[in-house]
């Protein structure tokens, strides 16, 4: 399920997903939690020439997501997908690093990117580190996840948050309690580079460049 929209359709927010993921042409996009695959078929009919790997747990969910040439499914914990290292060109996560074990994702994530590929996050972020039982989730600020995110052997390419977007279905499915629980979410967009480098040298050479 996703969070929230960028945009007044479904199509209008992946296309804004894709203006700021701008994947190579021909990339080898994984989708990282993929539910029913809705992100992958709406972007593409944006952009025919992308191929796409949905990982998800769920089988159920796969079985509801679309099939062709362009599309491969893998029933698999994202954390342990078995893809091949160094294969992707992006992992993107829509909704769903939140929900999984952090540290892990974003190891597997690093482990399939080729050499300078991209790690792509969109999601909700709050104003400081919380935990959602009832959601099975956690959120941060964008600062928060991006410092967590660099600490995995990622350079910060965009940290992007947005005042206007639809988080109405997200409110409904959660519930009376979401406005006590949730102050004031904002989208975030996140686009990571792999370093081709170990991960300390990473963070080092980041924060001299930003010093």
């Amino acid at each position: 399920m996703q969070t929230h929209y960028l945009g007044a359709s479904q199509r209008e927010h992946v296309r804004q997903l894709l203006e700021w993921m701008n994947p190579c042409p021909g990339a080898h996009i994984v989708d990282a939690g993929s539910g029913v695959g809705e992100i992958p078929l709406f972007m593409s009919s944006i952009r025919p020439d992308l191929e796409f790997t949905m990982v998800n747990i769920s089988e159920y969910q796969l079985g509801m997501s679309p099939t062709g040439e362009q599309f491969k499914q893998v029933l698999a914990d994202f954390t342990a997908s078995g893809l091949e290292s160094d294969s992707a060109d992006v992992v993107m996560l829509n909704s769903a690093l939140c929900q999984m074990p952090i540290n892990h994702a974003l190891s597997e994530a690093r482990r399939i990117l080729k050499p300078g590929g991209k790690l792509f996050i969109s999601d909700l972020s709050v104003e400081d580190y919380r935990e959602y039982p009832q959601l099975h989730a956690l959120f941060m600020s964008p600062l928060q996840w991006g410092e967590v995110i660099r600490r995995h052997g990622f350079t910060i390419s965009s940290l992007l948050t947005f005042e206007k977007f639809d988080i109405s279905h997200f409110k409904d499915a959660y519930g009376e309690a979401f406005d006590q629980d949730f102050a004031k979410p904002l989208p975030f967009i996140g686009v990571f580079s792999k370093a081709d480098c170990p991960v300390d040298d990473a963070i080092s050479r980041h924060e001299r460049i930003a010093l």
